[in-house]
Order: C-alpha cells, then sequence, then structure tokens
C-alpha cells in the first residue's frame, strides 16, 4: 500500500477500488472489441455499472459467444 493510500479512509478506499475495478473492465471491454474490430460507443461504456460491463464482456468473448450459438436453434427450409 502507498504513503498516499494509507491516508484514505475506510470509505475512499472502498471507492478507489471500485473505481480501478471498472477501469480494469473498461479496458477489458475495449480489448475485445478491438480484437473483433466491433465499434463501441466510450461514452456510454462508461456509464455502465461494473455487472453489466462484466456480461457485456461475457456476451463478447469467444467463450460466450460459443455459449450462445448453442442457445440458438436454427431452422432450415424443406424443399416440398
Amino acid at each position: 500500500m502507498s504513503e498516499n493510500e494509507k491516508n484514505l479512509t475506510p470509505g475512499e478506499r472502498k471507492l478507489l477500488n471500485s473505481l480501478n475495478i471498472k477501469a480494469n473492465l473498461i479496458l477489458e471491454f475495449e480489448e475485445i472489441c478491438q480484437a473483433q474490430k466491433i465499434p463501441f460507443n466510450k461514452e456510454y461504456i462508461y456509464t455502465l455499472e461494473e455487472d453489466d460491463l462484466r456480461a457485456i464482456i461475457h456476451n463478447f468473448s469467444p467463450e460466450g459467444q460459443a455459449k450462445i450459438k448453442k442457445m440458438i436453434k436454427y431452422e432450415t427450409k424443406s424443399e416440398d
């Protein structure tokens, strides 16, 4: 813990930790979008809560995409 962090109140430490977690989630989301060449609105992403960011990251990740594809049922037309 840095000298500055030692001077923080418990509430300030909690807030700082929360902001660090959210910043890491935003970075992770941006990396996924850039890797998959998906455009996104940064201003909107910054307004999301941690749980929403986690859900979006999961859905956009390769693992999440695979899970979603398994849930989708495809229908084919018969040649009658």
